[in-house]
């Protein structure tokens, strides 16, 4: 039997990890990670940037127990109701030893109801989560779809989201 997450509602926490590419830590792509939060705030969300996930390409390359960290308390803290990657790229398997030898995060995953989404090399982490009979999302993460475009979103974006939330809660 497949878990499925909670719908979001306005106001849930969403946890930015960076299990690929440290790129929202650079200065050259500050700008898209200002306005990729931006846009979740439009939506009614709350990003929270995880302790390590915008340190950069070469330490998270260099530190993927450090990525799995992050990942891991997005998981344990309740507050969280969403975990988004920050990009794609390359690299996400060498933090899966570190979530597979986890015991709180192999205990808290039969108890998961948080929405995963995240695409590329995050395909791996939906692999994973669907293996442990967990639903989890393919789609964009913080710099893609979200801090690209010009002024808005794309319109499939911004309705992929509206969609996740709770349609029993009123709305502003």
């Amino acid at each position: 039997m497949m878990i499925k997450p909670r719908k979001l509602k306005y106001g849930t926490r969403v946890a930015i990890v960076s299990p690929s590419k440290g790129i929202a830590g650079e200065d050259y792509a500050i700008h898209e990670t200002l306005l990729g939060s931006k846009r979740l705030i439009e939506l009614g969300l709350v990003p929270v940037f995880m302790k390590n996930s915008l340190r950069g390409n070469q330490f998270l390359n260099d530190n993927p127990k450090k990525k799995a960290e992050d990942f891991i308390d997005a998981v344990i803290d309740d507050t969280i109701g969403m975990i988004l990657p920050t990009s794609s790229g390359t690299n996400s398997y060498l933090m899966m030893p570190y979530l597979c030898n986890s015991r709180i995060f192999l205990q808290k995953m039969r108890q998961y109801k948080k929405i995963f989404v995240g695409y590329g090399d995050s395909t791996l982490i939906n692999l994973f989560l669907y293996k442990k009979c967990i639903v989890s999302f393919y789609g964009p993460n913080l710099l893609c779809d979200f801090a690209e475009y010009g002024n808005d979103m794309l319109i499939y974006t911004k309705d992929f989201f509206l969609n996740m939330f709770n349609t029993n809660e009123k709305t502003d």
